[in-house]
């Protein structure tokens, strides 16, 4: 596991339990990725949360949702990258989304998807796509 963009490792570990059907998987814990995570809950991509602490460490296990042994998530994919930060303002945001699905940006006012940053008209870092 690389410790270079923990973003990615998150995703990457998400990605890869939901395609072996896991019913959960665990990542360790940081408060950006709880915070990810809550968006991810708050908006039924995920089933839930739950953190554990093991050994002296603190772990987030993660509920992963799936809708008739098919899983919830199509697609994850990371557009800014520790090497390469990827900004943008309100208006310009439509111009980073893959296909349809949703945006989770970082903002100055906590981690949102893109339908939120239109209503507070908000911009900033395009962590990664979902769907």
């Amino acid at each position: 596991m690389s410790f270079q963009d923990p973003i990615s490792d998150m995703l990457t570990i998400i990605r890869n339990g939901q395609i072996s059907n896991k019913k959960n998987v665990i990542v360790y814990f940081s408060k950006l990725k709880n915070s990810i995570l809550d968006v991810l809950k708050y908006n039924n991509f995920i089933s839930d949360t739950n953190i554990k602490k093991i050994n002296n460490n603190k772990f987030i296990e993660i509920y992963l949702k799936y809708i008739n042994n098919i899983p919830y998530i199509n697609k994850l994919k990371r557009i800014s990258k520790p090497s390469l930060r990827i900004f943008s303002k309100n208006k310009d945001i439509n111009k980073f989304k893959i296909e349809y699905g949703f945006l989770v940006v970082s903002t100055s006012k906590g981690i949102m998807l893109d339908t939120d940053l239109r209503k507070n008209n908000l911009g900033g870092e395009i962590m990664f796509f979902i769907s």
